[in-house]
């Protein structure tokens, strides 16, 4: 596992070191480290299952030192991604990073293909500039009743919803937005004091009501949208009929060192929770491109 975790690095590392010229000669290396971390996964998985047939007091100890050692690597992969320039990943056309506007707009086409109700969606933009992804369902159906507002969560999209808009809109208008850093929607870059990245979320939202021209609606949030909804609602309680949030996302204070976390965690999640403070957590799965897989399934 050290050799396939030092052939990775090592592999992404040279990718980003080469330039756009010789980014597309590198594939073959590698898909080959691909290949040999798939392999390793796939052994690493069966000997995972094996010990716990056989309970052994020794197996936590290297399933957590090998999960440890790929978490690593990714980071690695991920900072030597970090330091590429947008001309050169685009120009693997989908092949290192395999995701773009269009595969976007493919799943999102696939999604609301299965909806019933009738969908309207469009880009709006604020006042800002920004561009936010506007699904609106039965405009106009429902006059004198409140509309829905549906705010999603982290690493999420209006396609979120799917499943629920058809009965969702039984009764009135519902209205979601990619919110904005997510989906189709515009990416800028967010202030990194938390405080002032919250305000951004909520201003977006309202930007984004005055164009849809929504005075009373009733707002519902999930997850991370639950928490932004939460701090719309404190600061524009004038426009928000009700508030629902399902499976809030708050953010408890930050425990103190030496607590039973930091003794008793696996060190793969203590890994992960260190690597998020310092970046997006999904720039890493970006960043390791064809190997974010893997990644998920450590």
């Amino acid at each position: 596992m050290r050799q396939v975790v030092y052939e990775l690095a090592t592999a992404v590392g040279q990718l980003a070191r080469r330039g756009e010229t010789n980014l597309q000669n590198s594939q073959k290396t590698a898909k080959k480290v691909l290949q040999n971390i798939t392999r390793e996964s796939s052994a690493v998985g069966s000997q995972q299952r094996q010990s716990l047939r056989n309970t052994s007091s020794t197996s936590t100890p290297k399933r957590s030192f090998r999960s440890g050692l790929l978490v690593a690597a990714s980071a690695v992969a991920a900072l030597s991604y970090s330091r590429m320039s947008s001309d050169q990943v685009q120009c693997q056309g989908g092949w290192w990073v395999p995701s773009s506007a269009s595969h976007l707009e493919e799943a999102e086409r696939q999604v609301f293909d299965a909806v019933k109700a009738d969908v309207e969606l469009s880009f709006v933009e604020l006042e800002n500039g920004l561009r936010v992804r506007t699904m609106v369902v039965n405009r106009g159906k429902y006059p004198g009743v409140e509309p829905l507002v549906l705010v999603h969560g982290f690493a999420a999209a209006i396609g979120t919803w799917a499943k629920n808009i058809d009965d969702l809109s039984n009764t009135r208008t519902v209205y979601a937005m990619d919110q904005v850093g997510f989906g189709r929607s515009d990416r800028p870059e967010f202030s990194t004091d938390a405080a002032e990245a919250e305000d951004e979320f909520v201003e977006n939202i309202e930007q984004w009501r005055v164009k849809m021209e929504l005075n009373s609606f009733v707002l519902l949030g999930h997850s991370l949208g639950g928490f932004i909804s939460t701090a719309y609602a404190l600061k524009y309680p004038q426009y928000v009929k009700h508030l629902i949030v399902a499976e809030p996302w708050g953010f408890p204070p930050k425990p103190e060192e030496g607590t039973r976390w930091e003794r008793e965690a696996p060190i793969r999640y203590r890994m992960i929770t260190y690597l998020s403070g310092k970046m997006n957590p999904l720039s890493i799965l970006r960043g390791v491109g064809p190997f974010g897989k893997i990644l998920l399934q450590c």
